[in-house]
């Protein structure tokens, strides 16, 4: 062993290949300088004996000056960017798994097919991995080079698309990274049919709905994404979301008014009456408010809304109320400021006989607190008759 540290290097190398590459693994245990030297001519036979398993091992391994030894080989046959693991991964998913993002840089920039290979054990791309593993370089060097697949069709059968996922996780800087790609699909969604917007508004995170609302190739946001997003901020009680969506024209329809009325949220409720007036629809959802909230049975918003109503938002108001048997909503309809008497309001109500007898029906069924009510309304109901 001595003898051998003093033969020249070229003479090294001529002894170490008529060695199997075992006799030469050993020879390089004993002694750094044997490492040194023989580490490249060892690399050099896995690579031409038995490419197909060399790289993404040495990837494995995290050992950067291996890496880079590796990586700047010459021979032929020449080292496979292609090649995989026991555990079906490529050396630029190893990289990108194990968080190593010089690495992974490097193998990108050398570009190929490597960068479309799917992981056999996950199904993901490496752009759907690089999202998951939140490594914002990858992403782009990926993106540079133009991978094939970067809206995750086939990946959503694996948890999700790369948007789906980065939106999910309230990443807002890799949503950002994401919506530079014109042809990236915006109406891409998960199992449950949830946009990315969607899932955004549901995490409550607001840089990544904003994110998305400031889409430089998105003109109409919600042709995109449709009600949904106005339904879950409404459901979450976020109000900044709900007027960040009511700035971009997002609709406010009725079931999605009693919601909020329901759920007894003042502040959306206000977000949304005060930010209606930018909706197209905003007549025809304040005609639903007061319905919406004497459904609800909420005495409160039926007081603040009411003064503002008209014939027939209050009539429609008091059926809902009287059908959904709040006596204490309805008394406060007939009984406003503002109503006129008795024989006026029936003469503006239409079907008052019609919900009056239905009281009456009902009324056997009200406790002690409501029997005054039950009286009136008995009472009510023999004026118009």
């Amino acid at each position: 062993m001595l003898g051998l540290r003093n033969l020249p290097m070229e003479l090294l190398l001529r002894v170490s290949y008529a060695l199997s590459e075992r006799d030469t693994c050993s020879l390089m245990r004993t002694c750094w300088l044997f490492y040194n030297t023989l580490q490249r001519d060892v690399y050099r036979r896995n690579i031409m004996h038995s490419r197909s398993t060399l790289l993404p091992y040495v990837v494995q391994a995290g050992n950067p000056q291996s890496i880079s030894l590796v990586l700047s080989i010459d021979c032929k046959p020449s080292l496979s960017y292609l090649a995989r693991s026991r555990q079906g991964k490529t050396a630029l998913l190893a990289a990108i798994d194990l968080g190593d993002v010089d690495t992974a840089l490097k193998l990108i920039d050398r570009g190929g097919q490597q960068i479309n290979l799917r992981d056999i054990g996950s199904g993901w791309r490496p752009l759907t991995l690089a999202v998951v593993r939140n490594q914002e370089e990858i992403v782009k060097g990926l993106i540079t080079k133009k991978v094939s697949d970067v809206n995750g069709y086939e990946d959503s059968k694996y948890h999700g698309a790369p948007l789906i996922l980065a939106a999910r996780s309230g990443r807002y800087r890799l949503v950002e990274i994401l919506l530079t790609i014109k042809k990236l699909d915006r109406r891409v969604a998960d199992r449950k049919l949830r946009t990315a917007l969607d899932l955004a508004v549901i995490a409550g995170c607001w840089r990544t709905v904003h994110a998305l609302l400031d889409d430089p190739f998105e003109r109409d946001c919600f042709a995109t994404y449709g009600h949904n997003p106005m339904f879950h901020a409404i459901a979450s009680g976020n109000v900044n979301i709900v007027e960040s969506l009511i700035q971009k024209n997002f609709a406010v329809i009725p079931p999605y008014l009693g919601k909020a009325l329901q759920s007894g949220k003042e502040a959306v409720v206000r977000a949304l009456l005060t930010g209606q007036a930018q909706l197209a629809s905003a007549q025809w959802l304040a005609r639903k408010a007061l319905a919406c909230a004497a459904e609800g049975g909420l005495l409160h918003f039926v007081e603040t809304l009411l003064p503002s109503a008209d014939s027939a938002e209050r009539h429609e108001a008091l059926l809902c109320a009287v059908e959904k048997k709040h006596w204490g909503v309805a008394r406060l309809i007939l009984d406003d400021d503002r109503a006129r008497e008795v024989d006026t309001i029936f003469s503006e109500y239409p079907f008052a006989s019609w919900y009056l007898l239905m009281a009456r029906n009902n009324g056997e069924a009200c406790d002690g607190a409501d029997f005054d009510f039950k009286s009136y309304c008995f009472c009510l109901a023999e004026r118009e008759f």
